[in-house]
């Protein structure tokens, strides 16, 4: 089967890109996703996820789901899609199970042709492509040679593929917005009790204990803020030192 290979990136690079946070809270407010089928523990982007050790081309989404019902997240590696649409394909017709995947937009590829037979929908993502973030820094790298779509499986009977736009800037604008008002019920909470993983990088800011209550108190939201988003820990850390070396000038 014909493959994506209009990317320069190094196979094991262009597999470890994640998702932009924007993107995501935007889809997950419509589909309310249950599972993340391919992850780790550090980029996971729902409480429940299958590792790559787990295989999720070999792994039953409905038994990683609980037998849950609802729909799955995925962002597979685009060095081979193939096997990802066809597992897709199986568990909605097996196990009557959702799903939503992020792809790059070409149509003239043999995975394309095969998901359009089982699916129940296309999205393009237009007026503009998608800036994934980086895997080792945790930011946002520009310059993606391809647009991007979304196939989306729906846990009930197909009658066709619909194809339909989403305009990418109103996805991700509105997906700020969303990451925003968390982020403002968190801070607005008294008494927080932070995640152990906020804890564990606020000590590794050496001058954080240094700094006025309020800039500790913003500290620990930023730091639980990026940590919500799966940003890698390493990058967390580097972000917060940085944060609370400025705090420490503006005293």
């Amino acid at each position: 089967m014909a493959d994506f290979t209009g990317s320069n990136t190094p196979a094991e690079q262009r597999d470890s890109w994640r998702t932009p946070p924007e993107l995501f809270a935007a889809l997950n407010a419509e589909f309310i996703f249950q599972l993340d089928a391919a992850a780790n523990e550090e980029n996971r982007l729902c409480r429940l996820f299958i590792s790559e050790e787990q295989n999720t081309l070999t792994t039953s989404w409905q038994e990683a789901m609980g037998h849950a019902e609802g729909y799955v997240w995925l962002n597979p590696p685009y060095s081979d899609i193939g096997p990802f649409i066809e597992k897709a394909a199986d568990q909605n017709r097996y196990g009557c199970i959702g799903c939503v995947m992020l792809l790059p937009a070409d149509t003239s590829v043999g995975w394309f042709r095969q998901a359009i037979e089982t699916a129940s929908e296309v999205r393009f993502i237009t007026a503009g492509r998608l800036a994934f973030i980086n895997p080792v820094t945790g930011k946002p790298v520009s310059g993606n040679n391809k647009g991007s779509m979304l196939i989306i499986w729906h846990p009930y009977p197909r009658t066709h593929c619909h194809f339909a736009t989403v305009n990418r800037d109103e996805l991700m604008n509105f997906g700020a917005r969303v990451l925003s008002i968390r982020e403002r019920k968190s801070s607005n909470s008294q008494d927080t009790v932070w995640p152990a993983e906020v804890s564990l990088v606020y000590s590794q800011v050496e001058i954080a204990a240094s700094l006025p209550e309020h800039h500790q108190r913003r500290l620990h939201h930023h730091i639980n803020r990026m940590w919500l988003e799966k940003m890698p820990v390493p990058a967390i850390i580097e972000a917060a030192i940085s944060l609370a070396t400025s705090m420490e000038r503006s005293t």
